[in-house]
């Protein structure tokens, strides 16, 4: 298949970077920023094409080493129970901010491809309108040349056709003249 987006170099750098601002947040206990840091790398993920997968299966390794990390250097392992369930808690807001701007730019960016082909519809409606109409004005144009080309063909053969009977006629008048008994 393809290969992965998270690169070694892409991970150490994305989630590293992730990591440092989650331990300073946690130190200013300013997890809004961490919480909008996660909504920016999700509108950003889903721009690169990052599949949504990959991005869950690269913040759920985030998660484990933050959480190993901590644990580690947790001096009271009376409350790491506590720690656990926080650091749990924390990680699926973080995710759910991540999510719903990956799927909320993934959703703007699908309606603007549906307006731009709507109006690339738009626009081919109008042009198919005026090839149609450019078309049956042309053929009509055509019928009408060919109704005074046949009309005028009609017109010399009825006169051919009288034309000829007249003289019929008078071959017959005269013939019949000459033999008079």
């Amino acid at each position: 298949g393809r290969s992965a987006f998270f690169s070694t170099q892409r991970v150490q750098k994305i989630f590293g970077e992730l990591a440092e601002l989650l331990v300073q947040c946690l130190k200013e206990k300013r997890l809004d920023i961490y919480f909008e840091s996660l909504r920016e790398k999700g509108s950003v993920f889903y721009r690169l094409g990052v599949p949504f997968e990959e991005v869950i299966i690269s913040l759920h390794l985030f998660e484990e080493t933050c959480l190993e990390q901590f644990l580690n250097a947790y001096p009271n392992r009376s409350q790491l129970p506590e720690l656990i369930c926080a650091m749990e808690e924390l990680h699926h807001e973080g995710l759910t901010y991540l999510a719903n701007s990956y799927f909320e730019t993934m959703k703007k960016e699908m309606q603007k491809l549906t307006n731009s082909l709507l109006e690339e519809n738009k626009g081919l409606e109008t042009e198919l309108a005026q090839v149609k109409d450019a078309f049956f004005s042309h053929t009509r144009k055509e019928i009408t040349s060919m109704q005074l080309m046949l009309s005028g063909i009609n017109h010399k053969l009825r006169t051919r056709v009288y034309q000829l009977s007249r003289i019929q006629k008078m071959s017959d008048a005269l013939e019949n003249e000459f033999h008079i008994p």
